[in-house]
């Protein structure tokens, strides 16, 4: 089996459906606070989409730009068990002010699981993810976290876009409700099919 390019597919899918940056940012719109982005902004990445022709990149542009709705950061760690507390403070940075994380604090368990404790105004907050050596479980902190957003009553959750592998980690702060549909329409591809 051959491997196929998920950007080079969703390019192809926005090339044929006339989808540009416009679109795209309108239809992203509801699932990101409903903030519209400015006209300026979008002249931008219309001009990067007319030079590189790239739908991956004008999603993180417009996820990532005033939005900042995106972090990136690297799955591989140069320490075993990986250290998860910088990915929880990637994580907390992209949701402006609802997610406020102070003292985030990662300990080995007796049965090899690591524990991340934070405090999130004042109150603390814990939960175990499954350590994979130097590689970061992106998957279960992920959970970890979405669980602590249903407790405290928001509607954004993180969720991991994919990078085809490599070791980089994407993920955007988003309404899921209002996110998947339109992601599916736009043909942006998950990392996990529990994702979709």
């Amino acid at each position: 089996m051959s491997y196929v390019d998920p950007n080079a597919t969703m390019t192809a899918h926005w090339l044929q459906s006339g989808i540009g940056p416009r679109e795209a940012a309108a239809k992203l719109q509801p699932a990101c606070g409903d903030v519209e982005l400015s006209e300026e902004t979008i002249q931008e990445l219309e001009v990067k989409w007319r030079r590189e022709r790239n739908a991956a990149h004008i999603v993180y542009g417009i996820l990532g730009g005033p939005w900042n709705r995106l972090a990136g950061f690297d799955c591989k760690d140069v320490e075993s068990p990986a250290d998860h507390t910088k990915i929880v403070r990637y994580l907390a940075a992209v949701t402006g002010d609802q997610f406020a994380v102070d003292d985030v604090m990662q300990t080995i368990e007796p049965n090899g699981d690591l524990t991340l404790a934070l405090t999130h105004q004042g109150n603390p907050y814990s939960f175990t993810v499954r350590d994979h050596g130097r590689w970061c479980n992106v998957p279960d902190t992920l959970d970890g976290l979405n669980g602590i957003l249903e407790r405290l009553g928001l509607t954004e959750r993180f969720i991991e876009l994919y990078t085809g592998g490599g070791g980089a980690g994407i993920v955007a702060f988003v309404r899921p409700d209002k996110f998947l549909p339109v992601a599916r329409e736009l043909g942006i591809r998950l990392e996990s099919a529990s994702d979709a």
